[in-house]
């Protein structure tokens, strides 16, 4: 009975600091950005910028640049598609391991274990790190959070590897956002009592002739754009990328956008960056005002829920004029990318082993990963953003302090316990000692008193 408190208190003492947090922040920042943007900005900046963080390896640790590939399901090591690589000394590390092959090799790790503290981290040890190309040139780590499309690659995602080894226990994880320039990946996630509260449903399907996969991503049964439904004989299908500053539409939505334009007196073409087209307008044209009732709805059979954009979600105002935030690429005009403007405005969870995606309708915020409670976005540059960041701090604080109680609390009880049950163990053994030695002595008197009338009957006899 006491061992089974005591496992009980270590499971829950090992819940509350079970989350990892790595934290990622834009290789270039949003925050900096001028006032007036040229369109190669607005492509740099909100369509081809990428989330960037520090993965810490080796012992004493070696800080690597890591880059979210939400295309990906990998995490490793390359010398290719790296906006910035970093040489890791092999030679200054006293814990690494070869496995006899230069494709892998064994080594400390550090993750973050808090999303407000870069000094709190889990230690794991021997984790396997896969190498693309060479480990004696400057490097970056490659973090995929995509689906695999093969259970077979399952050593190659950081998730599956990290639950292997036994330093997390939940295959679920999301993405808390702060703001357009930080983010959190949040893994090791217990839903706990709030399970219930989220309706999962499967992503999208890919399919290539004989191959099929998931991806992350919803097919939606129609969208709505200014109270006029579209319909498509296969639905929409729509891909999620954390990294996309703003949405990409399709071929399709171009012709409706276009047409929409032309019907309030706006005879603007689409400008054209690389491989974008996208709308830029003037502040000068007075026909803007009848544009800023826009909507557009995706509606989801199967949540049975409305996901709405307006003005604001689909706009970015600068000082020379209006970006519209749905972009067209030439590469891909039959699916949609939803990137920031729709995951910053309603969050999901996911499960990378029962390949699910979850939602819950009223979270139009991020999900704090301790309590699972919601609380509103908070953004940088306004007064009252900057009263929430506050906010979000002192939060932070109180829950870390409840944490450290929690903790001490609990280490104490735990303590209690212990010597408990070493005292009631002591004990028993002291009274089953005590016991065989009044017995033992019972024993003698019962067979002294034997003795003694059996020589009183003797001298009876005698005489």
């Amino acid at each position: 009975m006491y061992i089974y408190y005591i496992f009980f208190l270590i499971q829950f003492f090992i819940f509350i600091n079970s989350n990892i947090n790595i934290k990622f922040n834009r290789y270039l920042p949003t925050i900096n950005e001028e006032g007036n943007y040229s369109l190669e900005q607005f492509v740099t900046f909100r369509v081809e910028n990428i989330f960037k963080t520090e993965i810490s390896i080796g012992n004493p640790p070696q800080n690597i640049p890591g880059f979210l590939k939400t295309e990906l399901f990998g995490f490793f090591i390359s010398n290719n598609s790296c906006p910035e690589k970093r040489i890791f000394d092999i030679k200054k590390s006293n814990s690494i391991k070869f496995r006899g092959n230069d494709k892998t090799f064994r080594d400390s790790l550090y993750l973050n274990t808090t999303s407000n503290s870069i000094n709190d981290h889990k230690h794991i040890e021997d984790y396997t790190f896969l190498i693309k190309n060479s480990i004696q040139e400057p490097i970056c780590f490659n973090i995929g959070t995509q689906l695999l499309s093969s259970y077979a690659q399952y050593e190659q995602n950081i998730i599956f590897e990290l639950h292997r080894k036994k330093n997390i226990n939940s295959y679920f994880f999301y993405f808390k956002i702060f703001s357009d320039d930080e983010i959190d990946l949040v893994l090791d996630v217990n839903l706990n009592k709030s399970y219930t509260k989220y309706k999962f449903v499967k992503p999208i399907a890919e399919s290539f002739y004989y191959l099929h996969w998931n991806k992350w991503g919803l097919n939606f049964e129609y969208l709505n754009f200014n109270n006029k439904n579209e319909y498509y004989r296969n639905g929409i299908k729509t891909l999620f990328d954390i990294n996309l500053g703003c949405i990409v539409g399709t071929s399709h939505f171009k012709e409706i956008f276009k047409k929409f334009l032309e019907e309030n007196n706006i005879l603007i073409k689409p400008k054209k960056v690389k491989k974008y087209e996208f709308y830029f307008f003037d502040k000068n044209i007075t026909q803007i005002e009848n544009i800023k009732n826009i909507e557009l709805k995706f509606y989801h059979k199967e949540l049975d829920y409305n996901f709405i954009f307006n003005f604001k979600d689909l706009v970015l105002e600068k000082n020379n004029g209006y970006f519209f935030l749905i972009i067209f690429d030439y590469s891909n005009s039959y699916s949609w990318g939803l990137g920031l403007p729709f995951l910053k405005k309603y969050n999901f969870i996911y499960n990378i082993d029962s390949k699910l995606i979850g939602f819950q309708e009223s979270n139009n915020g991020i999900i704090d990963s301790e309590t699972n409670n919601s609380y509103n976005l908070t953004r940088i540059g306004d007064d009252k953003n900057k009263k929430n960041n506050i906010n979000e701090s002192i939060r932070n604080n109180k829950t870390s302090l409840i944490k450290i109680i929690a903790i001490i609390f609990l280490s104490v009880l735990l303590l209690i316990i212990i010597i408990l049950v070493i005292g009631i163990f002591i004990g028993k053994k002291l009274f089953e000692t005590r016991k065989t030695k009044v017995n033992e002595l019972l024993e003698l008197y019962d067979y002294s008193s034997k003795q003694n009338n059996l020589g009183e009957k003797n001298d009876i006899i005698k005489q």
